[in-house]
């Protein structure tokens, strides 16, 4: 057992520590107060029944240090670490030298074993010396008594603290893995109904795509036929100009001169097409004359009316015959498909 406490002096401060040491065989209790000044120190034994004091003056000790080539602060400060409380490698010994006694104990320093040891005088009041004992060390057990009060309660503080962390580390646990749930929960309702919506639109796509597909098959289609109705068209309009070339050949070949006609081949296809339309309108009304009249200045040709009104009507005969075969209109029929 072993104390240790620090009272101020009048004049240096000063450190008072009180230990259990075990001495002798078999081993029996002493208890050593100790006093420990910057240059000096004070002890006092006490076995229960008798007491001893020790007072090292300041000379005494500083040949003791010189003795082990060691400053005083050095010295002091083994002695009191070894006279503070019991170390196991060190043993102990208070030996009787009448009514005196030596206080000893051992250490090693450098691989050598040395001996500490001060001789204690008889005390004059041993009941002074005990009480000084018991009163330090009750001053010491209160203080330790309150110092451990004091981390016990601070203990009790930190575990409810504890508890409370620990508690609230739990809910905030739940708190989390709920919130995680409801999340989680709603975010796989969303991704369903997504996944839902776009399942629909892939549908409503793969519906469209066969009409659209079709549509543009027809728009093709059309336009192929469009193109072959115009080409058909082209090649009846080229068949009725043969035709009407080959009616002006015939008035040509009627007429007596045929330098002059073939002079006039280009303005004759082009008094074919209007004759063409003209004739149309002039055979209701019974003038072919007129017509043949005109011909027969285009062409400067000195035939009879006679004549003129035969070749007027074989042009005629012919137009009439190509215009009735032909399913020629103004604009192409554009068909839809069923």
């Amino acid at each position: 057992m072993s104390a240790t406490a620090a009272a101020p002096s009048a004049t240096e401060e000063s450190t008072e520590t009180c230990a259990r040491l075990m001495v002798g065989s078999p081993p029996s209790p002493i208890f050593v107060k100790g006093t420990w000044f910057p240059r000096h120190f004070s002890l006092q034994v006490s076995d229960g029944l008798r007491c001893w004091t020790c007072d090292a003056t300041e000379q005494a000790v500083a040949e003791r240090a010189a003795g082990w080539d060691e400053s005083v602060p050095e010295y002091l400060q083994s002695a009191q670490f070894h006279l503070s409380h019991q170390h196991p490698n060190s043993i102990y010994a208070f030996h009787a030298d009448g009514d005196n006694r030596k206080l000893s104990w051992t250490m090693e320093k450098k691989g050598t074993k040395l001996e500490g040891k001060w001789r204690c005088e008889k005390a004059r009041h041993d009941q002074e010396v005990t009480t000084n004992i018991l009163n330090f060390l009750m001053d010491s057990n209160i203080k330790l008594s309150d110092e451990v009060l004091r981390k016990k309660q601070s203990f009790e503080r930190m575990k409810t603290e504890a508890e409370k962390c620990l508690r609230q580390s739990e809910q905030f646990k739940n708190e989390k893995q709920q919130f995680e749930t409801d999340i989680f929960r709603k975010f796989v309702a969303v991704l369903n109904s997504k996944k839902s919506k776009l399942r629909e639109l892939r549908d409503k796509l793969a519906k469209f795509e066969p009409t659209a597909s079709r549509a543009d098959d027809e728009e093709e289609t059309d336009a192929d036929e469009s193109d072959e109705e115009d080409a058909n068209d082209k090649s009846n309009n080229g068949d009725g100009e043969a035709a009407n070339m080959a009616g002006d050949g015939q008035i040509a070949h009627e007429t007596p001169s045929p330098t002059a006609v073939t002079e006039n081949k280009p303005q004759t296809q082009v008094a074919m097409t209007e004759n063409k339309h003209q004739t149309q309108a002039a055979v209701p009304e019974n003038k072919p004359w007129t017509q043949a009249a005109k011909v027969s200045e285009e062409h400067g040709s000195g035939m009879a009316p006679d004549q003129d009104r035969s070749s007027v009507k074989t042009v005629i005969d012919s137009a009439a015959a190509l215009l009735g075969d032909s399913d020629y209109t103004s604009a192409p029929k554009r068909r839809r498909r069923v």
